[in-house]
């Protein structure tokens, strides 16, 4: 009965080492972390040329457009996707102006003109849109510029206002606001 038993156990053993296999044979696996950095896709900065305000004085005008005094400077970087088919563009949202008095400007009273474009020579400036002249702003976004393809370019984009008189009710006007915003697919 002991040498049946003995007999069991080698019988065991061998079946083990031959399931093992060759150490030749043996695998091993790990994780590999890879990262990947993109540039940020959009993003923007806003800067005057003169003062921290854009100023738009009427006067004694009653109708027509006043070109506003100062300009701002509207400056970034793109990285769109390789295949873009969304489009990338800097735009304006404007807000109504409301007065000391109660009464109101509408965002459309203000119209934009756009200069500039891509800086530098990159090697995807994307395919420039047309730029705004004469625009009138909206309480929803209105291109700035626009560019479709792939784009991977820094950008400066110089924002003249104007603003109509015939739609600006007498009051007494602080600071409104304009939202400037960049986007890329």
């Amino acid at each position: 009965m002991v040498t049946r038993i003995l007999a069991g156990v080698s019988a065991a053993a061998l079946g083990i080492c031959l399931l093992a296999g060759p150490a030749a044979a043996a695998s091993n696996t790990a994780t590999v972390t890879v990262a990947v950095t993109a540039a940020t896709q959009a993003t923007i900065g806003v800067s005057y040329s003169a003062g921290s305000n854009i100023s738009c004085d009427v006067g004694a005008t009653v109708s027509g457009a006043v070109a506003c005094t100062n300009t701002a400077t509207l400056a970034g970087s793109f990285r769109s996707t390789k295949v873009d088919t969304g489009g990338t563009s800097v735009s304006l949202t404007g807000a109504a102006i409301t007065g000391s008095g109660g009464a109101s400007i509408p965002a459309s009273a203000l119209t934009m003109t756009c200069t500039g474009g891509t800086t530098g020579s990159p090697t995807f400036p994307g395919t420039a849109g047309t730029l705004a002249s004469g625009t009138a702003l909206s309480t929803s976004a209105v291109n700035c510029q626009s560019w479709t393809g792939t784009i991977v370019a820094n950008y400066s984009l110089v924002v003249a206002l104007s603003i109509d008189a015939g739609q600006v009710p007498s009051d007494t006007y602080t600071n409104g606001a304009f939202t400037a915003t960049a986007t890329a697919n």
